[in-house]
């Protein structure tokens, strides 16, 4: 019985497979499905981190970020953060639960940190 469905699915004209792929796929776009989104503790724990953030340094005054908790940024703030006051940045997590400029450079090299690798073995081990 398998080996018959698989024969009429390797038969079947294609055009009818992507018309069902589509059709679901298009489906919840079109139509809202109403899927209850539950925030966890730890979700919670991050975007109040995230809301309590304040980094001031020379070259990036203070960082701004928008209601989805992203980075503001403008078109030509990475080659002048001095004209801007803010950045596109990443971060990274210390040890003792701090949170640490990583990027750019600039930025890192003025907060007095640096990356910190994963101890596991990795590409970042043949960074020299």
């Amino acid at each position: 019985m398998a080996a018959g469905f698989w024969e009429k699915l390797v038969s079947l004209d294609r055009r009818w497979i992507y018309l069902v792929i589509g059709i679901v796929t298009f489906f919840p776009i079109l139509f809202y499905i109403g899927v209850p989104v539950n925030i966890t503790t730890e979700v919670e724990a991050v975007i109040k981190a995230l809301e309590e953030i304040d980094i001031e340094t020379t070259g990036a005054r203070k960082f701004a970020f928008t209601s989805s908790h992203d980075t503001l940024k403008l078109e030509g703030m990475d080659d002048n953060p001095n004209q801007y006051g803010h950045i596109s940045s990443l971060f990274q997590w210390e040890e003792d639960g701090s949170l640490v400029p990583i990027y750019p450079k600039w930025l890192m090299e003025e907060a007095g940190v640096s990356y910190t690798f994963p101890p596991w073995s990795g590409p970042w081990d043949n960074i020299s």
